[in-house]
């Protein structure tokens, strides 16, 4: 009985520290990405951002390529920056 109740804390503290982990690991690829940004069309390609920087697999391309069409420019922008470009 202890040692249930010890194995599910243990369980909740390590899926709370991944959560974080990768929470930063996110963090960290979108800081990168807004820094290379000038850089994208010159001396990166968009596929090299996607697959190295964002760590995207070709199925998570696929899927993004195709939410991205299906959305068209008539879903309202996710945040101020887009409003003002």
């Amino acid at each position: 009985m202890i040692f249930r109740s010890v194995s599910q804390s243990r369980y909740a503290q390590d899926r709370y520290y991944a959560e974080l982990k990768d929470t930063e690991n996110i963090r960290n690829r979108i800081d990168i990405l807004n820094q290379i940004v000038p850089f994208v069309g010159n001396y990166f390609s968009k596929e090299y951002v996607m697959k190295k920087i964002l760590r995207f697999t070709d199925g998570d391309i696929e899927k993004i390529e195709a939410q991205i069409q299906s959305e068209g420019p008539s879903q309202p922008p996710i945040n101020n920056t887009e409003q003002q470009q």
